[in-house]
């Protein structure tokens, strides 16, 4: 097995220079971290080709996704350029066919020993950059248009570009270290919810299990009992924007408010919603609006006041609470 050029000498001083030529400082970036033995050592699989080790397949399907070839048929282009072989140290590069029947074969087998591999190198690298084992988890999801016939793709909530089908992705990233953690590919027709206590689920099971100490962060989109019930059993705090039903605004009404300057001011109270099988603790924002804002707020508004709740088990002053969350 070949494993590149062990000399380089690398200069910038010619005018002829492609958007290809980084290509082998991401070469010695693998080579660091050791990803190829570790892909020989750790993922297995019986090939009707055996002219290409498993490590040099997969590398075949990295290195054209990371250049931004976009269709497997362009690949022919790297198996044609003896320098970018040499520098890479594959000998030969296997052809599209050959790729496109690895990939449609080797799926079932490979894609969750991959998976499972990823999953320790992310926690391992996790565990360097994040001090003290404290996680702060964001959720959030996203609308990406997309044109034709895509599978999976349906029409729904599309701000940008109405009508048009979508995916409607969920996303799960860890503050400190902008890591993304999991995820989730989801038709376009589907709410933010859908899914979310499935992928909170598989966060705790990674991540408890490390002794970390977890913060969630969400918008009003994750406000659901299930998902405030999942959290609270598993000791993870957590603070997430509450839906203002008419109840919750029932609530807000009565509440004195402590100001915090000019513009803002912020009360608590605890309530249990209906369907709730226990209390929480609701931390109000209330922002003074100028007469310009008032017409466009998207807030609950009620005499030049926009009010906004977080519902949270942190144990710290309500104006904190809404600090963190911003």
């Amino acid at each position: 097995m070949a494993y590149g050029c062990q000399k380089v000498d690398i200069k910038f001083n010619s005018s002829h220079l492609t958007h290809y030529g980084g290509v082998y400082f991401f070469h010695l970036f693998l080579k660091k971290l050791g990803l190829r033995p570790l892909l020989s050592r750790k993922i297995s699989y019986n090939q009707r080709n055996s002219h290409y080790s498993i490590s040099e397949m997969i590398y075949s399907i990295i290195y054209p996704i990371i250049l931004g070839l976009s269709r497997i048929e362009i690949t022919i282009l790297l198996g044609r350029n003896g320098v970018f072989k040499h520098l890479i140290g594959l000998n030969k590069f296997p052809g599209p066919t050959t790729l496109r029947r690895f990939l449609v074969r080797g799926a079932p087998e490979l894609l969750p020993q991959i998976v499972n591999l990823h999953d320790q190198l992310r926690l391992y690298f996790l565990g360097l950059i994040v001090p003290e084992k404290r996680l702060v988890i964001d959720l959030d999801s996203t609308v990406c248009t997309v044109y034709g016939n895509q599978e999976g793709a349906e029409r729904g909530y599309n701000p940008d570009h109405r009508g048009r089908k979508s995916y409607h992705p969920l996303f799960c990233f860890e503050y400190f270290s902008g890591e993304s953690l999991f995820g989730n590919l989801r038709s376009g027709n589907v709410y933010t919810l859908t899914g979310s206590h499935e992928l909170l689920e598989k966060v705790l099971d990674n991540l408890s299990a490390r002794t970390y100490r977890m913060r969630i962060r969400g918008d009003s989109g994750f406000y659901d009992k299930q998902i405030i019930a999942l959290l609270s059993q598993n000791s993870a705090e957590f603070a997430i924007v509450a839906a203002m039903t008419n109840r919750l605004k029932n609530e807000v009404f009565g509440l004195r408010y402590k100001r915090f300057n000019q513009i803002y001011s912020f009360s608590e109270f605890f309530y249990q919603p209906i369907g709730w099988t226990k209390r929480c603790r609701f931390c109000v924002i209330r922002k003074k609006l100028p007469k310009e804002e008032l017409a466009q707020s998207t807030l609950f508004t009620l005499d030049r006041y926009s009010y906004s709740a977080i519902a949270t088990n942190l144990k710290m002053a309500s104006q904190n609470v809404w600090r963190f969350y911003n």
